[in-house]
């Protein structure tokens, strides 16, 4: 017997959205759909060549027009969550995987979550300081970016190759999403009862202000 499955949608503030990943998302492995925006405007990148700072005739470096034509990015689509990246890395490529990363995987009563946190936001107790900066910590099974500035024009992800830091080559797709620019969150499946949840999130002072609208 099929189960009729519901969509149930719900506002839920940052704080809140970070109890309910700690109390109830970090039981196994989990796909997730995500939508949110990201504000580039001052991004500091510099125009690269062969992951090179390109000059100018002045000698200085040649920078980024973002902050210029007012840049956006807006991503949605699926990701996975819940996982031991190390052993998930070395699984697939039979090495070791990178280290150096100043993010620290957040794990809830033994188990992995969504989460991972700045390493100078934990204390030499292990606990947060007081509104530490968090990332949501996935692998990227499908997501979509696209690039819109102030006037609203759409750019392809060509155009801006030059400014833009190259994605490292993994095997794994691995992402870090800084949480304040998520605005939508919900299960890619329905739970058991058919309930088919997703969140809204509700923005705060560090979440970006897009002045524009996401495109269709």
């Amino acid at each position: 017997m099929s189960t009729t499955q519901t969509h149930t949608k719900q506002r839920i503030t940052i704080p809140n959205l970070v109890n309910k990943i700690l109390f109830e998302w970090s039981v196994g492995s989990k796909f997730l759909w995500l939508e949110g925006h990201v504000d580039l405007r001052n991004s500091k990148g510099y125009l690269l060549k062969n992951g090179r700072n390109m000059k100018g005739p002045d000698g200085e470096k040649v920078p980024s027009p973002f902050p210029r034509i007012g840049l956006f990015e807006f991503f949605d689509g699926r990701v996975s969550v819940n996982f031991d990246y190390e052993k998930k890395h070395e699984k697939v490529t039979g090495k070791p995987a990178p280290g150096g990363s100043h993010h620290r995987p957040v794990k809830f009563d033994g188990k992995w979550t969504p989460l991972c946190i700045h390493a100078d936001d934990i204390n030499e107790d292990g606990t947060w300081v007081k509104d530490p900066r968090l990332w949501f910590r996935c692998v990227d099974e499908g997501l979509r970016r696209q690039y819109v500035d102030g006037s609203g024009k759409i750019w392809s992800r060509s155009d801006l190759d030059p400014w833009m830091k190259k994605d490292r080559k993994q095997a794994i797709k691995f992402r870090t999403i800084y949480l304040h620019n998520l605005t939508r969150i919900r299960f890619s499946t329905a739970h058991d009862d058919g309930e088919n949840m997703e969140w809204h999130i509700i923005p705060n002072k560090h979440s970006p202000t897009i002045p524009v609208e996401r495109p269709q």
